[in-house]
Parts: structure tokens; sequence; C-alpha cells
């Protein structure tokens, strides 16, 4: 009898489901720790912390839509990287929107959007 087949990392975890997980912890720590180191606090405005939910959920539809958490091996560079630009490009109209809009927030409460 053989030795029984070890599963490798990406078999036991596949990118489909960590590499989302992990976009949307950078995105979360990465708002958390600008907003700690512009302004010591770590308690951010209501406004950046819905932009900073927007952001994530974005970042997860385009990148599920575009299929970046599909396996990269076989996609070209300029290919992958291009999808990569788009989102971030949308990720960051979205952002300057929300962040900069004159909108006040108990609007949208009314709404039953946030």
């Amino acid at each position: 009898m053989g030795k029984p087949k070890t599963m490798t990392f990406s078999e036991r975890f596949p990118p489909q489901v960590v590499f989302p997980f992990f976009d949307v912890l950078a995105i979360f720590a990465g708002g958390w720790l600008a907003n700690w180191v512009r302004f010591s606090s770590l308690h951010p405005h209501e406004r950046y912390v819905l932009a900073l939910i927007c952001i994530g959920l974005l970042v997860l539809v385009i990148n599920s839509m575009s299929g970046s958490y599909r396996r990269w091996r076989i996609t070209p560079v300029e290919q992958m990287l291009g999808k990569l630009l788009l989102v971030w490009a949308a990720v960051g109209v979205a952002a300057a929107s929300l962040i900069f809009s004159r909108i006040p927030l108990t609007a949208i409460h009314g709404y039953g959007l946030a």
C-alpha cells in the first residue's frame, strides 16, 4: 500500500474562497490603519465606515464578475493586471463619490439604503 496523498495548500484552501476573505480583510485593516495614522483615532467617521463597506463589497463583486478569483496560472499577465486596474479604478471612483458627497447620511438612512 502506498502512502496516503497529502493535500496541497491550494487544495485545502481554494483560492476562490480564501482570496475574497483576505481582500476584504486588507481593505478594512488598511482603512482603519490609515484613519489611525491620519487622525490618531481608531473611531472613524460614519461616512468613512460606509465607504469601507462599499469598497469591500465592490471589490468582491467586480473581482468575482471579472474572474479575478479564478486560477491565474493560465491567464496572461497583461489581462490579469488589466482586470485589477479596472477593479481599483471603479473602487476609487466609488470611494471618492462616497467620501466627498454632500448628501447627508440621514437621507440615505431615510430611504433604507444604509
